[in-house]
């Protein structure tokens, strides 16, 4: 098993929010040579996210997670948001066939 599900995107990420960090975060001679915050908000984002796919992407082969990452990500509002998005679909679905059936 070991990973691999999704291709080890997670560390296609990790390796974004390295590249953003050295070129927005990096400190020359005591001076940060091209400061972003924002930059430097969203690298951190991006290891967020690298970490919780690196959970989902063991998951997915097989090597088991604790899916703290993505927790960490994700609330329960979220999550709540999707399952109501899935159930008004199969609604959608439901009364599709309901109609065919008449």
């Amino acid at each position: 098993m070991s990973g691999g599900s999704l291709d080890f995107l997670y560390r296609k990420v990790e390796e974004a929010a390295v590249t953003i960090s050295h070129r927005y975060g990096n400190v020359v001679d005591g001076e940060f040579s091209v400061y972003q915050p924002k930059a430097m908000a969203f690298a951190k984002l991006l290891f967020s996210v690298s970490k919780a796919l690196h959970d989902i992407e063991w998951d997915m082969s097989g090597d088991g997670s604790d899916w703290k990452a993505v927790d960490k990500l994700i609330g329960p509002k979220e999550e709540a948001d999707v399952v109501a998005d899935h159930l008004r679909n199969l609604i959608i679905q439901a009364e599709a066939v309901l109609k065919r059936l008449k």
